[in-house]
């Protein structure tokens, strides 16, 4: 995540804002999510931590949320230790991308 932020204030570049796995990688199933806003929930972030995602989720063409909901398409985490709070169980039974603020 703060690689995308370092290199967006380093200039313009065109971001997709539909990112989707690799081919090799993709299942069919009905919780699979696709072409769909990126919506990021911050879990136990710092202050300064949460303002960052809200620029990342800007920059990828979605937004931020405040809390979980069906649109959300991925949890940021702290580096360590990994929550065990509600925000961050329902990402992992919802299917999303839960990832560390790193």
């Amino acid at each position: 995540m703060q690689a995308i932020l370092r290199s967006a204030s380093e200039g313009p570049q065109s971001v997709s804002p539909h990112i989707s796995p690799p081919p090799n990688l993709s299942k069919a199933s009905d919780g699979v999510r696709r072409k769909e806003q990126v919506v990021v929930l911050g879990s136990k972030l710092s202050q300064s931590q949460q303002n960052e995602l809200a620029k990342l989720g800007i920059l990828l063409g979605g937004k931020r949320a405040d809390a979980f909901s069906c649109s959300v398409t991925n949890v940021v985490v702290p580096d360590r230790p990994m929550p065990t709070n509600m925000s961050s169980l329902l990402g992992l039974r919802s299917g999303c991308w839960v990832l560390n603020f790193s």
